[in-house]
């Protein structure tokens, strides 16, 4: 639940049902991070039981304990708006009780009938086992935050705009070649979210919706995610969102003190240059690889005794002619190559060069994008120690 680049020196922080799997597969096979510290539920189970844990630190009691050099790396992850990610979460637990007969989640047994839909679920919630409360009830703050209530993450991306926030972590990390690109605007998804197709909003009731408001009011405000004031609200701007196909209608206004230079619309101007010079780039691939297949066949039909009425003399012509347009072709592509990575560097260095730093002066710690400094900073405890 944690990866680890040590020449990078930088960690990748899973926070559950926030695009984890998508991001770390992508870490892992094209930017050498590695996992650490292996996902323990039995620990965690035993951790809700001790009265001396208030609140469940989850990731700095369990998954990072003995992570001495968290404060030398550059540390990020995502979080994710609330009414979502508790719905994800409900339904990636179902289809986990589902694989073992309605028995067990992780080898922990569960009662089905709390997953009859998805509001007796969160009805339960007091009930529900600990793979089921650490997935869907313990906040992102209680999950993100150090043992001493502070969030001190380098940078904090949104699920809703992952591809924008991860080429930006890339760029703060020095990286210019970006490996996953096809991904990133091919929409090769690792994995697609069953949330996108339909309106989640007609699955929640009042009681629900109410129960999200109250119990995740701290994660809407450190996370900047819009908190709706109605059931009816919820849904007519879900329905918007879906028609618009537009993530911002969950995202609360951006706080805008003068610090805060770079923000999302910026960095969407710079990630569709990217996205042009890419495009580019694969056109140029899909190019060569047509010509190198139209040359093996022209080869293989010269050098090959077939019985056919053709003149070889005019077929070696032919074959001629091609290889020199082939060797042409070569060089003009290799420049184009060339000139495709030149203007992929300038395009990262204009995301790095835009990258906003604040520094917390109580912490002594540098925030990389206006979330992880606000979420930092609305609840820093020195910051109110030294106020005090």
């Amino acid at each position: 639940m944690a990866y680890i680049n040590n020449k990078l020196k930088a960690i990748f922080l899973h926070n559950v049902k926030c695009g984890g799997c998508y991001i770390r597969k992508i870490l892992m096979e094209h930017y050498n991070f590695e996992g650490i510290f292996i996902e323990d539920h039995a620990e965690f189970s035993n951790s809700l039981d001790d009265p001396t844990i208030s609140n469940c630190k989850y990731l700095f009691l369990n998954q990072y304990r003995g992570l001495r050099h968290l404060s030398n790396y550059f540390t990020f992850t995502f979080v994710r708006n609330p009414y979502d990610k508790l719905y994800s979460a409900y339904n990636y637990l179902k289809q986990e009780l589902k694989k073992t007969n309605y028995g067990r989640i992780k080898s922990v047994e569960e009662n089905k009938e709390y997953f009859t839909d998805f509001n007796t679920f969160v009805k339960n919630h007091k009930q529900v086992n600990a793979i089921s409360q650490f997935h869907a009830f313990v906040t992102q703050q209680d999950c993100l935050s150090d043992l001493s209530g502070n969030v001190i993450l380098n940078y904090i991306g949104r699920l809703e705009t992952i591809d924008i926030d991860l080429l930006c972590i890339l760029n703060i990390l020095n990286i210019d070649d970006i490996k996953h690109d096809d991904v990133l605007f091919f929409e090769k998804k690792i994995n697609k979210s069953s949330d996108e197709t339909f309106n989640i909003a007609f699955d929640y009731n009042e009681e629900s919706f109410n129960f999200v408001n109250k119990y995740f009011e701290n994660d809407f405000k450190l996370f900047q995610y819009r908190k709706y004031e109605s059931l009816n609200e919820f849904r007519e701007e879900y329905e918007k969102k879906i028609r618009e196909n537009n993530a911002t209608h969950c995202l609360a206004p951006i706080p805008s003190p003068n610090s805060f230079v770079l923000e999302n619309g910026n960095v969407l101007q710079i990630l569709e240059l990217y996205r042009s010079a890419t495009v580019l780039k694969y056109g140029i691939a899909e190019q060569e690889r047509i010509c190198e297949k139209t040359n093996r066949i022209i080869e293989e039909l010269f050098y090959n005794e077939f019985q056919i009425s053709i003149s070889k003399l005019g077929f070696s012509e032919v074959n001629r002619n091609f290889i020199e347009l082939f060797k042409n072709q070569q060089n003009v592509t290799e420049r184009n190559k060339r000139e495709i990575h030149h203007i992929n560097k300038k395009i990262c260095t204009l995301i790095r060069d835009g990258a906003v730093v604040n520094t917390c002066t109580s912490c002594n710690v540098s925030f990389y994008n206006h979330l992880s400094y606000f979420s930092h900073i609305i609840i820093c405890k020195n910051k109110l120690k030294e106020l005090l």
